[in-house]
């Protein structure tokens, strides 16, 4: 994979589970995200399977790797089932992760699964909150970034970033005083 070959290490992954060769957890969690680098997601997803059904546990990157891949490829509902495996399992997800679901989900435009997602994980931090209320301005929906705005603004969730979506989106309506 490292040196673009990976039709051929994909060949060479096959015949490695063909001859029913016995892999452990340092080989799935490396090349689990490697697949994932080059947007294999399909081959990545199969070795996920493989490696649970191995009794072994994927670990927080390799998790972490497969969830923004499936993202990245608009597979948002596979990476939410994956998120809550990971979480159900003990496995605290890193803050990043909850920003690229948000962001699959509004690339979609299902931003009402991406807000329904971070009350129900009770998300208590601001950068996802942001990814929403950067596409809900992006996408000109005024009165859900104000809710969203005034919603983070309560709970002490708004940072300059927020407040530059907020005023970005305000002037791009033409809502100068305001």
């Amino acid at each position: 994979i490292a040196r673009e070959r990976i039709d051929e290490s994909l060949l060479l992954l096959d015949e490695i589970f063909e001859l029913r060769c016995e892999v452990d957890l340092s080989f799935y969690t490396r090349i689990v995200p490697l697949l994932c680098q080059i947007n294999k997601c399909e081959a990545g997803m199969m070795l996920l399977v493989k490696m649970k059904a191995s009794k072994i546990s994927p670990d927080s990157s390799t998790y972490g790797a497969m969830i923004i891949c499936l993202c990245q490829n608009l597979y948002v509902d596979e990476a939410v089932n994956l998120f809550e495996e990971m979480v159900g399992s003990g496995i605290t997800p890193e803050d990043d992760l909850y920003v690229d679901i948000v962001k699959g989900f509004c690339t979609l435009c299902k931003f009402s699964e991406a807000k329904k997602f971070l009350v129900d994980n009770d998300v208590d931090i601001t950068c996802p909150y942001n990814a929403l209320l950067g596409a809900y301005c992006s996408y000109g929906n005024l009165a859900a970034a104000k809710d969203l705005f005034d919603d983070m603004f309560e709970r002490s969730l708004t940072d300059s970033l927020s407040w530059n979506f907020y005023i970005r989106c305000l002037c791009e309506i033409g809502d100068i005083k305001k």
